[in-house]
């Protein structure tokens, strides 16, 4: 069986692509990320048998955001706050 995992966080401005929003600033960068992500959300709809968004931060606005996302296609798995290794 194979499985897909997508790492996500939720695109909050100050909160993702920190270095690309020294040049476009918070609110535009989170802007993009977000449609990074839905973009290869839509992307990989059908591959592998299983599919996972690995959001974080654990917040209910995280939540209902990548619930969203996921539609029927992905599983939801709220990454843990220790490391991933």
């Amino acid at each position: 069986m194979n499985t897909l995992g997508l790492f996500v966080k939720h695109p909050v401005a100050g909160g993702v692509k920190t270095r690309l929003a020294d040049s476009l600033g918070s609110v535009r960068a989170a802007e993009v990320y977000a449609a990074f992500v839905a973009d290869l959300a839509q992307r990989f709809r059908e591959a592998g048998d299983r599919r996972y968004l690995c959001y974080t931060p654990e917040t209910t606005a995280a939540r209902d955001y990548f619930r969203l996302v996921a539609g029927d296609a992905y599983r939801l798995w709220q990454q843990p706050d220790a490391a991933l290794g």
